[in-house]
């Protein structure tokens, strides 16, 4: 596990949890290999790795203040997140 500047781990379910919204950032529904390589060429990956960060933390934080999750680590809660796409079909064939 790794710690960015925020201090709080993240593990691989965590990152992966991060790279699925990069992911789809990148790439909305409908989009195409141009959405993929403008989103590569504007330069701001930093940063948008940063936002896909605080929002996968933000999701996790929300799903733990939900009844029955108290207590429960990021990287169980950010795997529950990540079975729950997986099992709609919101992460797309081959998801991270």
């Amino acid at each position: 596990m790794t710690a960015p500047a925020g201090g709080r781990p993240v593990g691989p379910n965590v990152r992966r949890l991060i790279v699925a919204k990069m992911s789809r950032d990148a790439v909305p529904p409908g989009g195409g290999l141009a959405d993929a390589v403008r989103f590569l060429a504007s330069g701001g990956l930093g940063e948008a790795a940063a936002r896909a960060q605080a929002w996968a933390f933000g999701a996790v934080d929300a799903v733990r203040a939900s009844p029955g999750w108290a207590g429960r680590g990021d990287e169980e809660i950010a795997g529950e997140i990540l079975r729950r796409a997986d099992a709609k079909g919101a992460r797309g064939p081959g998801g991270p």
